[in-house]
């Protein structure tokens, strides 16, 4: 994590008045999601920025008005752009018993692998990049 990054987080919870940096922001943080200046009708001049597969990032939302949710870390990095089943999918080489099961990326997007549901719940999100439901259309 770089030095900038935290201090821009530490900024953000000063001007939102909070007494301590909440544990799991730092899972977001290391996760790649960041926190840049930015003005909200709400007052607060801080955003969330969060990793999209392509490499690029996304707007999330006020730090204030749009509070992320540390059980939903792995819900945050389901890939709805088609970017994970168009470029990495493939070379998992899905077959039709592979439907109904969970591809995930590893973090460093260079790869991934097919489990069951069952399986995918007791992964660490960190330990996940992004993730899709393969459909019948994937294989």
């Amino acid at each position: 994590m770089k030095r900038k990054d935290l201090e821009k987080v530490v900024q953000a919870t000063k001007d939102l008045n909070m007494e301590e940096i909440p544990d799991f922001w730092f899972d977001f943080l290391k996760d790649g999601w960041r926190v840049v200046g930015a003005s909200c009708n709400c007052g607060a001049y801080w955003a969330w920025l969060k990793p999209s597969p392509s490499g690029s990032m996304k707007m999330f939302g006020c730090i204030c008005c749009k509070r992320i949710d540390a059980s939903k870390l792995m819900e945050y990095k389901r890939d709805n752009s088609g970017f994970t089943t168009h470029h990495l999918l493939p070379l998992a080489q899905p077959h039709r018993k592979d439907i109904g099961k969970i591809f995930y990326s590893h973090p460093d997007l260079k790869g991934g692998e097919i489990v069951s549901r069952e399986d995918f719940a007791k992964l660490n999100p960190t330990d996940v990049g992004f993730w899709i439901e393969i459909e019948e259309f994937d294989v």
